[in-house]
């Protein structure tokens, strides 16, 4: 899948000195040429077999431009929505021009649409569907953030007996029921508008493969997106240089020979292999 990270106007942050690039949703003129970017890019790429679909931007957040939060859950968000509709900050403005851009060269490569807020199951509150045939819908999930990200847990939380309440710091025992809680926005957009489940993929998911619990979180995501017959894509198979969710490289730390392997150049591939956490992946692919 042809994913783009960034985008005239949107310069990945991680390549612009780690600051959000947010003219894409400010200035019209660099929405013209990311539009014409994406056209200009499916006019060379249709029918190529290695290409099964186009996803326009990963993790938009036009929100950003004007907001010091992008959380769909306030009001302040609310309010933001509705005054950007219509004008070059509205995400489903663009969907439907890229998807429109798109169409005009390449007819029938799925195009995979991201949901407001970096993505999140929330964002589904305030995404329109685009007409066309073969357009997917998709989210990303690590929630919660606080217990899948190793800086932020810092061995606080566990799956499922001590998961986080809010940011108070507190912890409670989950069941079975809360995750499904948590994509429940997915579910009724579902209902709302009348779309095929198939339509619908979880772009990324994952957590800390260092993070208690690990193995038992991947495996009841895995079921919840079986179950509702989702499309889904873990993170990460084999990153360059960062470990935190390479799955082949089971639940322990590594030792002083990996990274002076990676720092040498090397890919230290015999520590790779099949484990317990792992497994929970690549039994669905067998």
């Amino acid at each position: 899948m042809m994913t783009m990270l960034g985008l005239p106007g949107a310069r990945w942050k991680q390549n612009n000195n780690g600051k959000d690039d947010l003219r894409l949703w400010s200035n019209e003129r660099y929405q013209r040429q990311a539009i014409r970017f994406w056209q200009d890019l499916a006019k060379r790429l249709k029918a190529h077999p290695a290409v099964v679909a186009y996803d326009p931007l990963n993790e938009p957040h036009p929100a950003r431009a004007l907001l010091d939060i992008d959380e769909v859950k306030s009001v302040v968000f609310s309010d933001w929505f509705t005054a950007s509709k219509g004008t070059v900050a509205d995400l489903n403005r663009f969907n439907r021009r890229i998807v429109a851009s798109i169409r005009e060269v390449d007819t029938t490569t799925p195009i995979v649409l991201e949901t407001y807020a970096y993505s999140s199951a929330d964002g589904f509150r305030f995404l329109e569907p685009v007409t066309g045939d073969a357009i997917l819908y998709s989210f990303h999930f690590y929630e919660p953030w606080s217990y899948t990200t190793k800086r932020v847990n810092n061995g606080r939380f566990a799956y499922p007996n001590r998961m986080p309440v809010g940011w108070s710091g507190n912890v409670e025992r989950w069941t079975r029921t809360r995750l499904p809680q948590m994509m429940q926005p997915v579910v009724a957009w579902i209902d709302l508008h009348n779309v095929p489940a198939n339509r619908i993929m979880v772009g990324e998911f994952g957590c800390n493969r260092e993070m208690v619990g690990a193995r038992q979180y991947l495996a009841d995501l895995i079921q919840i997106f079986n179950g509702q017959k989702w499309h889904w894509a873990f993170y990460a198979y084999r990153e360059d240089t960062w470990t935190g969710m390479d799955y082949e490289l089971g639940t322990g730390k590594l030792g002083w020979k990996y990274w002076q392997a990676v720092e040498g150049g090397k890919q230290p591939e015999k520590l790779r292999g099949d484990n317990p956490l792992f497994d929970v992946l690549k039994r669905e692919f067998r």
